[in-house]
């Protein structure tokens, strides 16, 4: 008798059902997981692209976005805390906390991009490109300008630069030609690249074929938007300090540049790099995290079936 019940339980596909069931549990773990995994890191992506192409223009919408995304993570955190099953616990919690690690984390990629790329990179976009200027040309009738390519013939003057000391060594010469006497319009600078007095280094300044000059655009701060990361003030502490050294008449808003062989900012390419870099850090961050939360929940799931 019993060895019939056990063939007629084996031919009616118990056991198959068993096994099928399992299966199910195990895709329906592996979907957690991915979702763990592509989710946040959509978010993450998102919010870096609304940083870099949006922030500029609207950054009370971007910041409004980031809220919506937090507020969406403490929901979920907060509702998983209050149920009973514990594998939807596990994975409401879960999934609020990797989204507000999203939003937190691609807000501050987001922004550091921002302020160390976007803004000047929409800076030259925004503003107009010089050709064949004369260093002696008046800066005020340039104001306007992102790029300027000088005239044949003009130099950055380093054995008249020196170096203003404010923790880094921000560095500023004069752009001279052979009609320059003792004033300078322009002037090209950097940071840790030059002598406290008499020598300079920055960029492309030894570089005889080099007449390109990218603006260094002055700081722009508000409670939303901290805009570039450029030490503006600074850099026309140095050029006072310079012009003052060597008796050079300088205008009170100089426009002061970058030193380069290319008319082209590198700036875009530079952003997307980095986006890209932090991306993908946040994406191995994310799939650990989605293993980590499949390893509890299975551990969970057999814990509960012992315990049956």
């Amino acid at each position: 008798m019993d060895s019939q019940e056990t063939l007629e339980a084996g031919e009616t596909g118990q056991q198959p059902l068993v096994q099928k069931a399992g299966g199910r549990r195990r895709g329906g773990t592996n979907t957690t997981a991915n979702m763990m995994i592509a989710l946040p890191f959509l978010v993450f992506l998102t919010i870096e692209c609304l940083f870099m192409f949006l922030y500029h223009f609207a950054p009370i919408v971007v910041w409004i976005v980031v809220g919506i995304i937090l507020l969406g993570g403490w929901y979920l955190l907060t509702t998983g805390m209050e149920m009973q099953s514990e594998a939807a616990s596990v994975w409401y919690k879960s999934m609020g906390m990797v989204l507000g690690l999203a939003g937190v984390l691609g807000s501050v990629a987001g922004h550091h991009v921002y302020r160390q790329h976007i803004a000047t990179a929409w800076f030259y976009d925004q503003h107009r490109a010089y050709t064949n200027v004369l260093p002696t040309d008046s800066a005020a009738s340039h104001a306007d300008a992102g790029v300027i390519t000088f005239a044949k013939g003009s130099h950055v003057d380093v054995t008249q630069s020196t170096g203003y000391r404010m923790g880094p060594l921000y560095c500023a010469a004069p752009i001279m030609d052979s009609g320059s006497v003792n004033s300078a319009e322009f002037w090209a600078v950097g940071v840790d690249c030059c002598s406290e007095v008499g020598d300079m280094w920055c960029d492309d300044v030894k570089d005889a074929n080099s007449r390109v000059g990218s603006v260094v655009p002055p700081d722009v701060v508000s409670w939303l938007n901290l805009g570039a990361a450029q030490d503006y003030d600074k850099f026309r502490a140095a050029v006072q300090q310079a012009a003052s050294q060597f008796a050079i008449i300088a205008p009170a808003d100089p426009i002061i540049v970058r030193w380069t062989s290319s008319a082209v900012p590198k700036q875009w390419g530079q952003a997307i790099l980095w986006a890209l870099l932090m991306a993908v850090g946040f994406l191995v961050l994310c799939f650990l995290f989605g293993m980590a939360v499949q390893f509890f929940t299975n551990r969970s799931a057999t814990n509960a079936k012992a315990y049956r």
